[in-house]
């Protein structure tokens, strides 16, 4: 009973990590496909319907300073809970004392090859394509994390402003 109830555990922190490597896939992905996709290009999109991902899109990179709150949030929770369990996983069938290191480098790597830098190629390749099947779920996310974005026009921005001056991006 008791080797069921650790196996049912591992098997759900399995799961978690596999949620959490697809959530690293989806901010890193999101986040280049919107700012490689071209401004002519969505507004044209824009323009024909094209149903509501257009329309998503266009509202995310109306500011990017928000669009990279969303996204990097998402991402760091995401990291942060994968590199958690797999080192709960990895300290409970490995000790302490290898635990930590092999969860340290097995989710290094795999983040790097699968949850950054993969998706981060698709996504350059296809921006378009990539844009438009995540506008949407990550307008959603975007839209739950307004009182963040709220904090950090308030006191994030202004603080940054009075470092380095006035922003001088051009916004879309």
């Amino acid at each position: 009973r008791a080797g069921c109830a650790a196996l049912m555990e591992s098997v759900t922190y399995l799961f978690i990590l596999l949620v959490c490597l697809v959530g690293s896939a989806f901010f890193a992905g999101s986040e280049t496909a919107l700012l490689r996709i071209r401004g002519a290009d969505l507004e044209e999109d824009v323009k024909r319907p094209k149903g509501p991902s257009v329309l998503a899109a266009r509202e995310l990179l109306h500011s990017l300073q928000r669009l990279l709150v969303t996204v990097l949030l998402g991402q760091n929770i995401v990291t942060t809970l994968g590199a958690a369990v797999a080192s709960a996983l990895a300290v409970r069938y490995l000790g302490d004392s290898w635990g930590i290191v092999v969860a340290t480098a097995v989710m290094t790597v795999v983040t790097f090859l699968f949850g950054e830098v993969g998706p981060k190629a698709f996504a350059a390749s296809h921006p378009k394509r990539v844009a438009y099947l995540v506008a949407l779920p990550l307008y959603l996310i975007h839209q739950l994390l307004r009182p963040l974005h709220i904090f950090y026009d308030r006191v994030i921005d202004p603080f940054i402003e009075r470092l380095a001056g006035p922003d001088t991006a051009p916004q879309m």
